[in-house]
C-alpha cells in the first residue's frame, strides 16, 4: 500500500484503453484503487498496443510557485494566454535541481483551486508516456510528485478533483510536456483547477419570450482546445429558467430550435448573477445544415482529439471572418459533424488543426452530398534548446508560442518542462512560422522567424532570454484598506494571432496579507489587469518596468462588485477599443462619456498619430500604454474619419467604467 503522495500506478495501454479509462473514471468518479482495477481491466480485455503520445498543443492551466524565499508562503506565479478567452495558459517557473532519488527524473509541485488558490488534497493527475499511464495523488497539503520509472517526455494527460472542472484534454493533445532527465528533478509546478460553482439563469427569445425546453450546456473557454468541457447540459423550464454547475470560466450556450445558438461569458460569474441568454430567430428562408465527415492520417487511420470549424465563404472568393458557432473536436473513430446556417446553397472552408499534425483545409459546399474526408499529414518540425542570456544556463520551465506569416498553420502554445531547457514541436506546415518564447522571471523574446522547408526537414532555432523587471506591493479594498487575499495580476501585452490574441503575461496572486510580487516583466511602460472574485477588476497603467530591477511598493484598490451585478472593468484612457489597421489603429467600439466621444471620436475612425509620432506598423500593445495614463492628462490624436476628412484631437483621459 503506497502513501497519498506518492501513490502511483502504471500499465502499459492501447489508445481506446487509456480513453476509455479515462472516461469510466470521469463518470463514476471512482477511488484510486476502483480506477486501478478499471485500468487492469481494460489491460484484459483489450489488445495491447504501443501508442506513442504525439508531442502536445494548446496549453491548459497551470502556474507556479515562488520557491526563491523558503520563509515565505508561496505565492502561485504564472503567465498567461488567450485573453479573448478567460482560460489561462500558465506558465511555470520551475526550478532544476540534481536528486539522486530520482534515477530517470521526478517532477513535483502543488494543486491549487483557482481562484481561491487554496490547496486541494486528494487530488489526481495522471501523466503519459509511451503508451503508459502514471498516475499520483495530491497529499492533505495538495503537494504530488511524480517520479519517472525512465527517461523521456511525459504529458500530463488528465487532473481532476471533486466539485472542480477536471483537465481533461484527450490522449495526445496536451500541452503539458515534462522531460524526465536521469537524475533531474523540476519543482515549482503548480495546476489550477477550477472549482464548480452553481450557475442561475433563463433564456429568452429575440423579444423577451421565454423559451421552453431550451438545452442549455457548459463549453470551455477555447472551444477545441485541450481542455475538458464535458459537464452535459440541462434544460430551461416553462419560464425558461435553469440551474447549472460550472465554473467561473469559459462560456454557456443555449440552443433552441429554428434560433441562432446564444452565448454568455461566465468570466467572474458569481453565483448570486442570474445569467440571461437571448437567441435571435433564424431570418426568413435561412435553415440549419450538418457539415460531417472523418479527419484521417495519410495512410487512412482515423484522428482523434482534431478541431475542426467551418468558416463561410462569400461572393467573389472572400471569407468570412467570424468562425461560425463553436469548433467541434473528433472523437476515437475521427467523425464530426458540424452545424452551420445557410440560406440557400453555400460555401464554406473547412480548417482541421491537431497539434502533432499539419493544417488542413478544404472549401465544401453545403449541403453535403457525401461526408467530407480531410486527410492531415504529419508536418514538420522545430527543436531548440532555451537559455538564460547573462551566464547561457538552460532554462528548466518555458513556453513555446509559434503562428504562421501568411498561408495556412496552427497557432500553438506549448509549456514545456526541461532541465536540459529543451523543446520540440511538431505538426508545422511548410512555409514561414513566427516564434516567440516566455518564461516567469524572464522577459519575452524578440519575435523570431524561421521557415520550414518543403521536404519538411527538422529545424533548429535556441532561443536567449533575458531577464525581466519586478513589480510588487499590495493589493487591498478601497476606503476601507483590508487586505484581498486571492488577487489575480496580470501584465498585459500580447503575441497577436488573427483575430485572435494569445497573450504571453506575467501574472501572480495575492497572499493572505494582500502582498504581492510580479516578475518578468520587459523593460518600458507596462499596466497591470487585477481582479479578484467579489470586485471590480481595475486597470493600472503607467507601470515603468526595469529589465532586471524592482519597481514598488505599489499600492493598488478594488472596489466591491454591487450585489447581484457582475464584476466591471475600472480604468483611465480615452474609453475607446482599437483594432491594428495598415496606416494606423481603428476604433472599434466608443464608450459613452469618454473622451473619445466627447470630441466626436466614433467607431470607424483610424488613428494615424499619437502625439506627432506616425502608428504605421506600430504594436498594438505600446499603442495601448501611450493612450493609457494619468486621469486628468490631454494626449493629442491624428484621427481620419470615414469620410476621409482628418482632424487633430485633444483628447482629455478620463475614469471610465465598461
Amino acid at each position: 500500500m503506497c502513501s497519498r503522495r506518492r501513490c502511483w500506478a502504471s500499465r502499459r495501454l492501447s489508445k481506446s484503453d487509456l480513453t476509455l479509462a479515462l472516461r469510466v473514471h470521469k463518470a463514476s468518479r471512482m477511488s484510486k484503487r476502483r480506477v486501478l482495477i478499471a485500468l487492469i481491466v481494460c489491460v484484459i480485455t483489450l489488445s495491447l498496443w504501443l501508442w506513442h503520445s504525439p508531442p502536445p498543443a494548446q496549453l491548459s492551466q497551470v502556474a507556479v510557485t515562488d520557491l526563491t524565499d523558503p520563509g515565505s508562503t508561496p505565492t502561485p506565479l504564472a503567465m498567461s494566454a488567450d485573453t479573448k478567452a478567460t482560460q489561462d495558459l500558465v506558465l511555470q517557473q520551475g526550478c532544476s535541481a540534481t536528486d539522486q532519488a530520482a534515477p530517470f527524473g521526478a517532477l513535483a509541485g502543488v494543486v491549487l483551486a483557482r481562484p481561491s488558490g487554496r490547496p486541494i488534497p486528494g487530488a489526481e493527475l495522471s501523466f503519459l508516456h509511451r503508451g503508459t499511464l502514471h498516475s499520483v495523488e495530491t497529499d492533505a497539503t495538495g503537494q504530488f510528485r511524480l517520479a519517472a520509472p525512465e527517461t523521456g517526455r511525459f504529458e500530463l494527460a488528465y487532473a481532476s478533483a471533486e466539485g472542480f472542472l477536471e483537465f481533461a484534454p484527450g490522449l495526445g493533445t496536451s500541452s503539458v510536456v515534462f522531460e524526465a532527465r536521469a537524475g533531474q528533478r523540476v519543482d515549482g509546478v503548480t495546476v489550477f483547477l477550477n472549482e464548480l460553482v452553481p450557475i442561475t439563469g433563463r433564456v429568452l427569445d429575440d423579444e423577451g419570450r421565454p423559451l421552453a425546453a431550451a438545452r442549455v450546456r457548459y463549453q470551455g473557454s477555447n472551444a477545441g482546445a485541450a481542455t475538458s468541457t464535458e459537464l452535459g447540459d440541462t434544460e430551461t423550464d416553462a419560464t425558461g429558467a435553469f440551474t447549472f454547475r460550472a465554473p467561473a470560466d469559459g462560456w454557456l450556450v443555449a440552443s433552441y430550435p429554428d434560433h441562432l445558438e446564444g452565448t454568455a461569458s461566465l468570466a467572474g460569474v458569481r453565483a448570486a448573477v442570474t445569467i440571461t441568454l437571448t437567441l435571435r430567430q433564424l431570418a426568413s428562408g435561412a435553415g440549419r445544415a450538418l457539415v460531417s465527415g472523418r479527419v484521417e492520417g495519410s495512410d487512412g487511420s482515423p484522428i482523434e482529439g482534431a478541431a475542426v470549424w467551418a468558416t463561410p465563404v462569400m461572393h467573389r472568393g472572400r471569407e468570412g471572418r467570424a468562425r461560425q458557432g463553436f469548433r467541434v473536436v473528433t472523437g476515437l473513430d475521427g467523425r464530426f459533424a458540424l452545424p452551420v446556417i445557410v440560406a440557400a446553397e453555400a460555401r464554406y472552408r473547412l480548417v482541421a488543426e491537431h497539434r502533432s499534425y499539419a493544417t488542413v483545409s478544404q472549401v465544401v459546399g453545403v449541403p453535403l452530398a457525401d461526408p467530407v474526408v480531410l486527410r492531415m499529414g504529419r508536418g514538420g518540425s522545430l527543436t531548440g534548446q532555451v537559455r538564460q542570456a547573462r551566464d547561457h544556463r538552460p532554462v528548466p520551465a518555458f513556453a513555446v508560442l509559434l503562428r504562421p506569416q501568411g498561408g495556412i498553420g496552427r497557432e500553438s502554445t506549448t509549456s514545456f518542462f526541461d532541465a536540459d531547457g529543451r523543446f520540440e514541436v511538431n505538426g508545422l506546415n511548410p512555409g514561414t512560422w513566427r516564434l516567440r518564447v516566455a518564461a516567469y522571471g524572464f522577459a519575452t523574446s524578440e519575435e523570431l522567424t524561421f521557415t520550414i522547408p518543403p521536404d519538411l526537414a527538422q529545424v533548429m532555432k535556441d532561443v536567449e532570454l533575458e531577464a525581466g523587471g519586478r513589480v510588487f506591493g499590495v493589493v487591498q479594498q478601497a476606503h476601507s484598506g483590508t487586505p484581498i487575499g486571492g488577487a489575480s495580476l496580470t501584465v498585459e501585452g500580447g503575441f497577436e494571432i488573427d483575430e485572435e490574441a494569445v497573450s504571453v503575461q506575467a501574472s501572480a496572486l495575492s497572499d493572505a496579507q494582500g502582498r504581492f510580487s510580479l516578475a518578468g516583466l520587459a523593460a518600458g511602460l507596462r499596466s497591470l489587469r487585477v481582479a479578484a472574485d467579489g470586485y471590480n477588476t481595475r486597470m493600472v497603467s503607467g507601470v515603468l518596468a526595469r529589465a532586471d530591477g524592482d519597481l514598488g511598493p505599489l499600492t493598488i484598490e478594488l472596489t466591491p462588485v454591487d450585489p447581484g451585478h457582475k464584476p466591471k472593468t475600472e480604468m483611465v484612457g480615452i474609453g475607446a477599443s482599437l483594432a491594428p489597421g495598415r496606416e494606423g489603429f481603428r476604433v472599434v467600439n466608443v464608450l459613452p462619456d469618454g473622451g473619445a466621444e466627447r470630441v466626436g471620436m466614433q467607431a470607424g475612425d483610424l488613428i494615424l498619430a499619437i502625439d506627432g509620432v506616425a502608428l504605421a506598423g506600430a504594436e498594438l500593445a505600446d499603442v495601448v500604454e501611450k493612450i493609457r495614463g494619468e486621469e486628468g492628462s490631454v494626449i493629442r490624436l491624428r484621427v481620419r474619419h470615414a469620410d476621409g476628412r482628418e482632424d487633430e484631437l485633444s483628447v482629455v483621459r478620463r475614469q471610465v467604467t465598461f
